[in-house]
């Protein structure tokens, strides 16, 4: 699969790096994007650890502390540094003079690194986020760096949808800008194609978090069938304050509807989240669980707290089946050879899933309908075995894929 489709790559791109800077949405409480920045650190900690590295990230103090690396802000200093101000024509002549500093200082800071890497996430996207917010900080360090001579790699990325047409055309230059990019799916590199930009020198390898070491299997100490149920606080695509609460609840019916059902047919469910933001879901599906399922025992809905891509899959190792929304709750549970039913909010977790063979697991966050929900349930523990073979074969070419990406950008066999 991967690795007979991956193109036939000569040599190496790395040029004697001792300096690179890792870029991205890290340190605001995503374990997913958390998990891609601790793979590739995970890698050059075992592979280069001569290599001095950085990041370059939305919340430096939380990414040194869990992380151990040193961090600095994209904001190079200059957060909100202008918001306090109630004249409206004063905020944008400070906002305009403080820009201009973190143009200069982003320049100084790209001329002492020899490469920036934006290690995998759904970085090339829109989800919640304005033309002003992470599409223009995007922009801005890409082109600095095309300025500064500072190589610029897209490595193992997400990319679409991007609604917003400002955005699509910030992240579409900075994509322009960079000097290598891959892809972590066909569907990413096929948007990039959609919105006219040039794909044929870019590659396709897996989610970086495919890399990461896995938690040992802990033997469990009861029979009971247990199923992982990746919640998320999810008020669409754009945190919509209008339409988001109304979603949000009809999204929460569902999931009690669900878990009812599975409650009274003696499973026991471990709820998982991957974001701090997701403690609403989970705390209002205990609270609806326990006026709707009067006679079950509460130790058989888990909720013990995740506050690191650890935890989370620690929490996955416990289960036999998972049904997640976040994207990364549902790549965690397939690399742990977990069978996972999606309820996704973009097409990304449709492909990871087919790549996985379990294209038949698929419905929409927004959508799904409860009763074929619970046919795919029965169908996928009926099958479950199988797609646990499934699973540990695809894992083994992810990470065989991974590994020749990892040589092409920092060398070594």
């Amino acid at each position: 699969m991967w690795l007979e489709r991956l193109k036939a790559v000569n040599g190496s791109l790395h040029m004697n790096t001792k300096k690179i800077a890792l870029f991205g949405l890290f340190g605001v409480g995503n374990f997913g994007n958390e998990a891609s920045l601790e793979a590739i650190l995970q890698y050059i900690r075992c592979n280069q650890p001569e290599m001095e590295v950085l990041c370059v990230c939305a919340g430096p103090d939380d990414v040194a502390a869990h992380h151990h690396v040193h961090a600095i802000s994209m904001h190079m200093g200059t957060e909100a540094a202008y918001e306090t101000i109630s004249n409206r024509a004063y905020r944008l002549a400070l906002r305009a003079i403080y820009e201009l500093i973190v143009w200069i200082r982003t320049y100084r800071f790209l001329r002492t690194v020899d490469l920036v890497v934006v290690p995998g996430t759904g970085i090339l996207d829109d989800f919640g986020v304005g033309p002003w917010q992470m599409p223009y900080y995007l922009f801005r360090w890409s082109f600095i760096a095309k300025l500064a001579r500072t190589n610029f790699y897209f490595v193992s990325i997400g990319a679409g949808p991007i609604h917003h047409p400002v955005s699509r055309w910030f992240m579409k230059q900075a994509a322009r800008f960079a000097t290598y990019r891959s892809y972590r799916d066909t569907i990413s590199k096929e948007f990039m194609e959609s919105i006219a930009f040039d794909t044929q020198q870019d590659q396709i390898y897996p989610d970086l978090v495919f890399s990461l070491q896995t938690p040992i299997a802990v033997q469990r100490q009861t029979t009971r069938i247990s199923v992982g149920l990746g919640v998320m606080a999810y008020y669409g695509w754009y945190n919509d304050t209008v339409h988001g609460e109304e979603i949000y609840q009809a999204y929460l019916h569902k999931l009690v509807t669900f878990a009812s059902w599975l409650l009274r047919r003696g499973y026991s469910l471990r709820l998982l989240v991957g974001q701090q933001t997701d403690q609403r879901m989970v705390d209002d599906l205990q609270c609806a669980l326990a006026e709707q399922v009067k006679t079950y025992q509460s130790e058989r809905v888990v909720a013990e707290p995740i506050n690191s891509i650890q935890d989370l899959m620690a929490q996955i190792s416990l289960t036999d089946l998972v049904v997640g929304t976040r994207f990364h709750n549902v790549l965690c549970a397939l690399m742990l050879n977990k069978p996972v039913i999606s309820l996704g909010y973009a097409k990304k977790n449709d492909d990871l899933m087919a790549e996985m063979g379990l294209e038949s697991f698929c419905q929409h966050v927004e959508s799904f309908d409860v009763e074929q929900l619970k046919q795919q349930f029965v169908l996928l523990e009926q099958q479950a075995h199988f797609y646990r073979k499934q699973l540990c074969r695809c894992n083994d070419e992810y990470r065989q894929a991974l590994a020749q990406q990892y040589a092409l950008i920092f060398g070594g066999e």
